[in-house]
Order: C-alpha cells, then structure tokens, then sequence
C-alpha cells in the first residue's frame, strides 16, 4: 500500500529532505534575528537624528538671539532702543509749573492725534506649483518647511511665509520658544532701527488667506496681532495655527 507525498521516497530521500527544511528554517531564523537587530539599529538612528534636529534648532536660536543682541546693543548705543532713549519714560524730565504759577491768563490749544499715520501695510502673495512634490523636496534639502523666496518689507520689518505639510514637526522661533506651524511667516529687524523709533516695542496684526478651487481667497482663521520688543522680534514665527 502507497500513499502521501512520501509514499514512494527512500528513508534516505525523507532524511535529505527533512534537513533541507531544517536548514532553511534556520536561515529564516538568522535572517529574523539580524532584522530585529537592524530594526533596533534604525530606531535608535531615528532617535538621534531627532536628538540633532534639536541640538542644530537649539543652536540656530543661540546664533540668532546673538544676532538679534547686537542689534539691540547697537540700537541701545545709538540711542534708538533702550529704556533711557531720548523723550523716553526713563528720562527725568523738569518740573512743570501747575496753572496756578503760571498767572491767571488762560490759553486755549485745539490738538489732534492720528494713531493711523504711523501705520504701514503690505501683502505678500506666495504660489506654491507641484505641490504633490513639496514633501519630497523637502526631505532631500533636509529641511522641515518651505519658505517663500521672496519677502516683503513694511516699515522697518521684513516679512516671510513658511508653510510645513508635516503637523508634527517643530519649528524653534525667538527665544526658544517651540511652536507647530502649517501655514504661518516669520519676521525679522530688517531696517527697524532706521525708523528711530521712540519705542522698542513693535506691534503688527497679521491675516492670512488661503485660495480656494475656484481663485477666489479665503481668510483663515481671524486676525491675528504680535507685540513684541524689538530684541525678540529677530526670526518670530507665527500663523493661524501657531
């Protein structure tokens, strides 16, 4: 009687075979062994690509924060920044006789004031095309978000856009602060200190728009506004969903 896949095979065939499935099971179990390995080995190459992403925003941060120091420090030294500026609340100022001292005569001055004139707007309109290919391009420029190539300037600040399709990446602005950034801009000193301004603290509302399927914009979200002093002004990043 015959019968199975062995029926006709010699002991000696089934012995050849049996150790040919050993064998290859043990290859199996080795390759196994050196892929949990190297799966170990690029999770800890993630976690320190990680741990350098940080250490190089860390460091870029130090770099601007000097940077926007000596500015500040050369503001201070030219008497455009500082809490003792020329007219500023630092300053002790003579003493105004009170109406009594100045006699009985009376004088009448009719004085106006425009918190507009001083104001100054800008847009920055920014097109991103292959859009499909944003993520790729990024990953090969080793960068976390693209960044307009132009800017616009408005008074003395210098205005970016930035826009991240990664929600999770972090974004390290001035101060160390760490915001999550999809669409948003940054801002920088530029020609601030020419302005001689008697303040050295800025503050600038911001609306962003998005455009839809049929060209038309669409604001998103609702307006923002930033007052900063100046020498934390240097590469501030915001948005809608800062």
């Amino acid at each position: 009687i015959t019968g199975g896949p062995f029926g006709m095979a010699t002991a000696a065939e089934i012995q050849a075979e049996l150790e040919q499935v050993q064998a290859s099971t043990e290859q199996v179990n080795q390759r196994h062994s050196q892929l949990t390995q190297e799966i170990v080995d690029a999770e800890q190459k993630q976690r320190m690509r990680r741990e350098l992403d940080v250490a190089k925003a860390e460091l870029k941060f130090k770099q601007l924060d000097y940077e926007a120091r000596q500015i500040y420090r050369s503001n201070v030294d030219r008497d455009l920044s500082g809490p003792f500026v020329p007219g500023g609340p630092g300053v002790v100022r003579e003493k105004v006789p009170k109406g009594e001292e100045l006699g009985r005569l009376h004088s009448h001055q009719l004085s106006a004031t425009n918190c507009k004139q001083e104001v100054f707007t800008g847009t920055l309109e920014w097109k991103i095309a292959g859009m499909s290919w944003l993520k790729e391009a990024l990953l090969q420029a080793e960068d976390g978000y693209a960044k307009s190539p132009d800017n616009v300037k408005v008074g003395g600040l210098t205005f970016g856009c930035i826009y991240c399709p990664d929600s999770t990446a972090v974004t390290f602005t001035s101060n160390g602060r760490i915001r999550h950034v999809t669409l948003g801009a940054w801002v920088s000193l530029s020609q601030l200190h020419e302005l001689g301004l008697p303040s050295n603290v800025t503050v600038f509302r911001f609306k962003f728009y998005i455009m839809g399927q049929d060209g038309e914009y669409v604001q998103w979200d609702q307006e923002g506004q930033i007052c900063e002093a100046h020498k934390d002004l240097c590469y501030l990043v915001f948005g809608p969903d800062a």
